[in-house]
């Protein structure tokens, strides 16, 4: 079948082209998010962190639960709502708990440079999540509050002010280019065997990008100690890491991973997206 032509593109870029045809079975291509500080901060690019520019009609995503769930909650998880609504993190809305969730990070579609049938290629996708909140989903091991959030390119945006949350937002701001990139899945049995197929430049040019932490658009799928991630019908929306640039920490999980079934995704129906925390 040959190499993948965004296969190669990447090796090429890496230097490890002239290796393609061992490489590529253990390569996926992913957009990498990267950090940019040469990019202007301007209306609606994309970034990670600060305060989103949404429409005037979008409400801040919130997570609800209800009063009669929460009874039901341990004594310790009581005490923090306690605190938070304390805080003015959360508050009651009838007879349901309500809670914002933080921003993450924001998308300016027509700027990615590559282009997926499945998403629009103009507008903007916003990322709200609160990586602290489990939720139950038998799809998944380690389900956390989160929301996806899409307006066309006709919508007219804002800046608006972040609300006080329990989970803190990235403390900065980090603006973002897009990349074709690498996802590698190395097997440590096969490491052996590349490291005498490769001359050493290469090989430690391999190691290296492989173990690069990078935010990333339509992230390769990873295998957890629970199963897959995304699991089978799923699409890996969002992967974002730790990020010491601006202050965004996953606690001990280092990422997260923003999925949605297919279907929705073809259709935008963006409310169907769910999010977790890296289990392994």
């Amino acid at each position: 079948m040959g190499v993948p032509l965004d296969v190669r593109r990447v090796l090429s870029r890496l230097g490890l082209e002239d290796h393609a045809e061992l490489l590529a079975p253990y390569a996926a291509v992913e957009l990498s998010l990267l950090a940019d500080a040469d990019m202007a901060q301007s209306l609606g690019c994309s970034r990670i962190g600060g305060a989103p520019d949404l429409p005037a009609d979008l409400a801040w995503p919130c997570r609800r639960w209800s009063l009669a769930e929460i009874t039901s909650w341990p004594d310790y998880a009581r005490a923090e709502v306690d605190v938070s609504r304390e805080l003015g993190q959360v508050w009651t809305e009838g007879d349901e708990l309500v809670m914002p969730l933080p921003f993450l990070l924001q998308l300016d579609l027509a700027t990615l440079g590559w282009r997926d049938d499945r998403l629009p290629d103009r507008g903007t996708l916003w990322f709200f999540a609160s990586v602290t909140s489990d939720l139950p989903d038998p799809l998944f091991a380690k389900r956390v509050a989160a929301t996806v959030c899409y307006a066309d390119a006709g919508a007219v945006l804002a800046p608006r002010a972040h609300p006080p949350t329990p989970d803190d937002p990235p403390a900065s701001v980090v603006a973002l280019r897009a990349e074709p990139a690498l996802r590698w899945d190395l097997p440590f049995e096969d490491l052996p065997r590349l490291e005498a197929a490769l001359p050493p430049a290469a090989f430690a040019t391999l190691v290296a990008d492989s173990r690069r932490e990078v935010h990333a658009l339509f992230p390769a799928p990873a295998e957890e100690c629970v199963g897959p991630m995304p699991p089978p019908g799923e699409v890996a929306l969002l992967r974002v890491h730790d990020d010491p640039a601006s202050g965004f920490r996953v606690g001990d999980a280092s990422w997260i991973t923003f999925s949605i079934p297919e279907a929705a995704l073809r259709a935008c129906d963006f409310d169907a997206a769910r999010a977790s925390v890296f289990i392994g």
